[in-house]
């Protein structure tokens, strides 16, 4: 297989992977939970399949030895399914994988009980609560994977979708209440939470368990950690409302997602990234050119003049 037929295939891959992981996010939200638990496995398990064929494409073929390109563009081939893939990435491919991976078996039974029509978490209110929590650990399994370094490549040229489906994980006020709710029944001391500033959960304590904000403490700092400040979002318009939270930065009033928050080098304001979709200046933030907050030193040398 030649390398451009190779991209191409996992560019398929993993768009069809979002396609499902949307779908599902918005099934949830509609209260449609056995369409949101289907579609979402479907999204991890086409995910897992990405990396293993980045890894050796012949390992995608549930037999290896009857690897064909033509049968596997024709879809005339029977592929791994995500216990599978996951073994192969482990044994077979060696490649690194997050403690929290045994989460997808969880999801798997949500999805076979869905998928049979026998779901008794889908009518009850506290199993619901499990299920939400269980998707939500799926969740926390791609954001790891996201952040391996030998998956680097199957991941970058999407960054800004995923982004984007984590912005909608965290305006969905049901999930992240059930969510909410599990963390603090677990904690060993509930009622020292206080409000995470990124999801406005009563789930922090120094580090929010649902969607990654934290603030660095003094140690961290000296080791060379920095922190970074709220930034306001030019999307709706919110005050100081995108958080740095994880590897990523969302507005916590409208879920917007961005590629990140800088500190302008002239007036110290923090200003969102945008994402890789849309368009800005790379002298932006710069000491000279200023950021969206202030002129820059360039103009208030030309304020001066006047």
């Amino acid at each position: 297989m030649n390398h451009s037929d190779k991209r191409q295939i996992i560019e398929r891959l993993v768009r069809n992977s979002i396609r499902h992981l949307e779908r599902g996010l918005n099934s949830f939200a509609s209260g449609d939970i056995d369409f949101a638990v289907i579609d979402c496995f479907f999204g991890v398990e086409i995910l897992c399949k990405a990396l293993v064929f980045d890894g050796h494409w012949k390992y995608i073929f549930q037999e290896p030895g009857d690897a064909d390109i033509a049968k596997l563009k024709s879809g005339n081939c029977r592929t791994i399914g995500l216990d599978l893939a996951v073994k192969r990435l482990r044994v077979l491919l060696d490649r690194p994988l997050p403690p929290s991976v045994s989460h997808l078996n969880t999801l798997g039974k949500h999805r076979n009980k869905a998928a049979h029509f026998f779901h008794p978490g889908l009518t009850s209110g506290t199993e619901k609560a499990t299920v939400a929590r269980d998707l939500a650990n799926a969740w926390s399994v791609i954001r790891e994977l996201r952040l391996i370094q030998e998956y680097e490549s199957v991941f970058s040229i999407h960054h800004a979708e995923f982004l984007a489906l984590e912005g909608k994980l965290l305006i969905l006020d049901g999930y992240l209440d059930e969510m909410a709710a599990t963390i603090r029944l677990q904690h060993s001391d509930p009622d020292s939470l206080t409000a995470c500033p990124a999801c406005k959960r009563s789930t922090f304590d120094g580090q929010c368990a649902i969607c990654g904000f934290h603030t660095p403490q003094h140690g961290d700092i000296l080791d060379g950690e920095e922190y970074i400040p709220p930034a306001s979002c030019p999307k709706c318009g919110g005050d100081e409302t995108v958080m740095h939270a994880g590897a990523n930065s969302r507005c916590t009033e409208c879920g917007h997602a961005f590629s990140g928050i800088r500190v302008c080098e002239y007036c110290c304001d923090s200003f969102v990234t945008l994402s890789i979709d849309d368009h800005q200046d790379d002298l932006l933030g710069t000491y000279n050119h200023g950021c969206t907050n202030c002129t820059g030193y360039f103009g208030a040398i030309s304020s001066r003049d006047d």
